[in-house]
């Protein structure tokens, strides 16, 4: 989702949120993840923005929860989905953005 505002966050800013789904395979181990520090937007410019928070919705109000985020990706043949979604500060890129997440190799998708 792009362009999305946060209660408590200025409207001028330009946030991204990226939904993610991790998928174990057999025999996969958990690891651990930080949202400012294992995910991160590049621009071709070489701009980038870090990962800010996990995005939430309560009564049809968007809210961003921030700070030093880590959580552990689990990695169980009876539950082999994790789905995550974090929210990043967009304002500084511009154009295609590739998306890295430590340990992963990066891919890349567009924003207009």
């Amino acid at each position: 989702n792009k362009n999305v505002n946060y209660a408590g966050f200025d409207t001028a800013k330009k946030f991204v949120e990226v939904e993610i789904l991790f998928k174990a395979k057999e025999n996969a181990s958990s690891f651990d993840v930080s949202i400012s520090d294992d995910f991160t937007l590049f621009d071709a410019n070489g701009n980038k923005a870090s990962g800010i928070g996990l995005p939430l919705e309560v009564s049809g109000v968007k809210g961003l929860v921030s700070g030093a985020i880590k959580t552990t990706v689990i990695a169980k043949s009876e539950t082999p989905y994790f789905p995550l979604k974090v929210a990043f500060d967009s304002s500084n890129l511009k154009g295609e953005l590739r998306l890295k997440i430590s340990k992963f190799p990066s891919f890349e998708f567009l924003i207009e």
